[in-house]
C-alpha cells in the first residue's frame, strides 16, 4: 500500500494537542527538528480521504474541510459493501433452519 497515507494518531488525553516548543525527533534514521503542530491542508485531507489528485475544489478552504470531514472514504464503503452479500446469504440460511 504505497499509495496510501499512514494513520494519524493522537497521544493520550493529557498530552493531546499540547505544544511544548520545538523538539528533535528521529525520523527514518535522520534527526529532524519539529516545530510543532500544524493544520493539514485541504489537499492533505483530500489525500487521506482518497480523493483523486485531479479533483479541483470549487469552494473555499473552510467548506472543503467541512466536506472532507463529513465525508466517507470510498475504500471504507467498498469494504463494508463487500460483506453485504455474505451477510444476506447467512441470514437466508438461518431463516431456512
Amino acid at each position: 500500500m504505497t499509495d496510501k497515507s499512514n494513520c494519524l494518531m493522537a497521544q493520550n488525553n493529557t498530552n493531546f494537542m499540547r505544544y511544548e516548543g520545538p523538539r528533535i525527533i528521529n525520523l527514518f534514521g535522520k534527526k529532524v527538528r519539529v516545530l510543532g503542530i500544524r493544520r493539514l491542508t485541504p489537499t492533505e485531507c483530500a489525500r487521506l480521504q482518497t480523493i483523486p489528485t485531479w479533483y479541483k475544489w470549487e469552494c473555499s478552504d473552510s467548506q472543503a474541510y467541512r466536506m472532507l470531514g463529513n465525508g466517507w472514504t470510498v475504500e471504507v464503503i467498498k469494504h463494508i459493501f463487500n460483506f453485504l452479500p455474505f451477510e444476506r446469504e447467512r441470514a437466508t440460511e438461518s431463516q431456512r433452519r
